[in-house]
């Protein structure tokens, strides 16, 4: 979640007025900035490879024309040929200060448009984060990494070998002590699925933040992480409607992470298991009978692992990510531009008995001071007493 002033948090609860605006580069040179957007949405979606992406309405003056010409500009303009858009939210507080604005994403454009109805004209832009400019930029050559190299090291290395214009301060990793074995990949890959795949393989996740950073950060865990944000019933209630789903179709119980690579010198295998006996989903395959659930495991498969511990913090992630009774939370709000997907939120609405903490999987946010919010919670694990 965006670090914001007091005034910007109280004000989210508050009648006020959702300003945005754009500024356009080429990789670290601005082209044109303060650019109005009109109207438009951002996507933030944890389980899309690509997780960001934007649709805006740029208001049509001559000034944003200028950067649509009929022959391609020498500074790329508003062409789709590698320029970013970052996006700004902000809130204008209507007494006389300046508004305060939040980066909201940098991204690549990826479809201008321009209408002419007749009785006006129609500008609007498409994008995608960073994730799409490593994703398009292939392996011309086999792309070999040796064994014994740090993860982190490896993932970085990577993303610069698809985007050298980025600077050491595009990038914002964890630590981690887990090494490569012997990996060759071709133009048949997805760079960034190959990245987010090796980090995936530690046990964290891999993605763009709202500042235009490759992150890696480990999966939230409800159990652990405080909310960011609290979306209360009562007077400062700003969620709008709100559902729950229960579904077992995808809850999985265990997840059992097997790796076998040249680097491994035998068959690597790790499982962990729901074995909290307060757990509708329990399971413990060292008393099996206790379990009503029953054993219900995930099974992966990677080469990317090369220790035991590796594939165990490795299970452990994926475990947080898919334990328990699937709950989803559909939930429309007044826009909330502080979140980023994977926020922890509690969510309160007793007369459905929505009253826990849950991980904002995915939202799409309206720009401007029209539109809503609309969020989904990824599941959560279900006490009994709920």
């Amino acid at each position: 979640m965006h670090e914001v002033t007091d005034r910007f948090r109280a004000a989210i609860k508050e009648s006020r007025t959702i300003v945005a605006k754009a500024h356009l580069y080429r990789q670290h040179e601005m082209i044109a900035m303060d650019i109005p957007i009109l109207s438009g949405n951002v996507v933030d979606d944890a389980s899309a490879l690509l997780r960001k992406r934007m649709d805006l309405e740029l208001a049509p003056t001559d000034e944003i024309l200028d950067l649509l010409p009929a022959n391609h500009p020498d500074d790329g303009g508003l062409w789709p040929t590698g320029n970013e858009l970052h996006i700004y939210t902000g809130i204008d507080f209507e007494d006389g200060t300046p508004a305060e604005y939040i980066h909201n994403g940098v991204f690549r454009v990826n479809r201008p448009k321009v209408e002419d109805t007749g009785d006006g004209l129609k500008i609007t832009v498409s994008g995608f984060d960073r994730g799409r400019t490593v994703q398009r930029a292939k392996f011309l050559t086999p792309y070999n990494i040796r064994a014994g190299v740090n993860y982190m090291t490896a993932v970085r290395d990577l993303l610069f070998s698809r985007m050298p214009w980025l600077t050491e301060d595009d990038i914002d990793f964890m630590e981690t002590e887990y090494t490569t074995p012997v990996l060759n990949f071709t133009s048949d890959d997805d760079p960034w699925a190959v990245a987010v795949m090796m980090v995936a393989s530690v046990g964290a996740q891999l993605y763009w933040d709202h500042h235009g950073r490759a992150v890696t950060r480990p999966e939230p865990n409800t159990e652990v992480d405080p909310p960011v944000f609290d979306y209360a019933e009562g007077e400062e209630a700003i969620i709008t409607s709100i559902s729950r789903d229960l579904d077992d179709d995808a809850s999985y119980n265990g997840v059992i992470v097997s790796a076998e690579s040249t680097s491994n010198s035998s068959p690597i295998r790790a499982e962990v298991w729901d074995t909290d006996p307060s757990s509708p989903t329990y399971y413990d395959p060292r008393n099996p009978a206790q379990s009503v659930y029953g054993a219900n495991p995930l099974f992966i498969q990677s080469e990317l692992v090369t220790t035991y511990g590796q594939a165990l913090a490795m299970a452990q992630a994926q475990l947080r990510k898919e334990l328990g009774i699937v709950e989803h939370i559909d939930f429309t709000s007044v826009v909330n531009p502080l979140h980023e997907s994977n926020d922890v939120i509690s969510l309160k609405r007793e007369r459905i008995h929505v009253d826990n903490v849950y991980i904002l999987e995915s939202f799409r946010a309206s720009l401007g001071d029209e539109g809503s919010m609309s969020g989904t919670t990824r599941k959560r694990r279900i006490l009994t007493d709920v």
